[in-house]
């Protein structure tokens, strides 16, 4: 055999000896983190992260948080006198896009801070990837179950059991599980018990309205209290988590309000966008419509995704139906199946911009915007950042 045959033959051998020491200093990063935590489900990931990692910063526990939200970031900390001061790293994320590899960033991270907890968002959708992030990366002895509501049900489904089940599959035997109640609460209690998980149930009856209204996004107190109860468990106690979470830095995607400077008037366009599912997107109305931001004279501004048929379908049945806006606005792409149920939904007028660029919708907007007029944004972040880019230029 000739070298450059041999050379050619080493080279699998030494990319698996390669892969074996990368996981085998990758496993010793983890080890050596005491706190390793998993917030999983379909909702909230990104708030419960965020909610979580403040408290124990507050607590004193040197803590690296993992939030994919609208942009995957790292949730880091530096030591002052007076205590941990949190700090926010953007990850520029490879060409590929999203890969729950990232996570190996934030270990990394939690390793040369010497960090006692790390609390990762799980980024996985599917069912073999969730477990690999959990059972492979993280190596959690902690895990935050959000909740069970309809989202990528083609891949997590059909059936909302069928999610259960495989957010489930990726707690760790013997660690510690907790949730809020609901329908799949007794559920988890047996699921638990099977795989020797103990089992801590949040109490969000037991968090104040007038708390959450302290923050300057949406927090609801299922929120408040799945991470209050995992700072109990690391024995933070419940007014330093209460008084760390405040400090939360908020998910660029998070709901917020820009102004739109129109022909005819000042109006704000409210960015619920993220909220890409009807139970998340009416709470958000909910909380909105306490509060007198938004009511009936509302536009409603859905994007919509060609790719996300299924979500459509959820959200002209269980938010546009039950929001009795002035106006709807469709942008982004596969707008033609809510324009084909139109004569159902309770508006005025529905005007279709589906396939319009960004910069044409932001002119469309300004020129329809009057004094005081309310864009209330819902579907999917995809492309929003454009759009506010747009209006901001404005």
């Amino acid at each position: 055999m000739n070298l450059a045959a041999l050379f050619l033959c080493s080279l699998p051998t030494a990319a698996i000896a390669l892969g074996l020491r990368e996981k085998h200093h990758v496993s010793r990063q983890v080890a050596a983190i005491k706190y390793r935590v998993n917030v999983n489900g379909t909702r909230g990931k990104s708030t419960v992260t965020r909610l979580l990692t403040a408290a124990l910063l507050e607590g004193g526990i040197p803590t690296v948080g993992k939030a994919t939200g609208s942009k995957s970031c790292i949730l880091s900390f530096s030591s002052l006198e007076g205590g941990l001061a949190a700090e926010e790293k953007e990850l520029i994320r490879r060409p590929e896009g999203a890969n729950i590899k990232e996570v190996k960033l934030a270990i990394r991270e939690a390793s040369l801070k010497k960090a006692q907890a790390l609390v990762a968002e799980c980024m996985a959708v599917n069912p073999d990837y969730q477990k690999t992030f959990s059972l492979d990366y993280l190596k959690s002895n902690i895990t935050i179950l959000t909740n069970v509501l309809e989202d990528h049900m083609e891949i997590l489904g059909p059936s909302l059991q069928d999610a259960a089940d495989s957010f489930m599959s990726a707690v760790p035997a013997n660690s510690l599980l907790i949730v809020c109640p609901g329908d799949y609460l007794n559920y988890f209690r047996k699921a638990a018990s099977l795989k020797q998980v103990e089992l801590r149930i949040a109490d969000p009856s037991g968090v104040p309205l007038e708390y959450c209204g302290k923050f300057p996004f949406p927090v609801f107190p299922e929120n408040v209290s799945l991470a209050l109860e995992a700072s109990r468990a690391l024995g933070v106690k419940e007014e330093v988590a209460l008084a760390g979470m405040l400090k939360a830095l908020p998910d660029a995607g998070n709901l917020c309000y820009q102004k739109i400077k129109g022909k005819s008037g000042e109006g704000v366009l409210i960015n619920a966008f993220s909220a890409n599912d009807p139970t998340t997107t009416m709470a958000i109305w909910h909380y909105l419509k306490e509060r007198r931001q938004v009511s009936e004279s509302a536009t409603v501004l859905m994007n919509c995704r060609s790719d996300r048929f299924e979500r459509g379908v959820a959200f002209a049945k269980g938010v546009l139906k039950n929001i009795p806006g002035k106006s709807l606005i469709l942008i982004g792409e596969g707008t033609r199946f809510i324009l084909s149920r139109q004569t159902s939904l309770p508006y005025q007028d529905v005007v279709d911009l589906g396939g319009v660029p960004a910069s044409k919708v932001a002119l469309f907007l300004r020129e329809r915007c009057r004094e005081e007029d309310v864009f209330f944004g819902i579907g999917n972040y995809f492309g929003i950042d454009k759009l506010r880019k747009e209006l901001e230029g404005g």
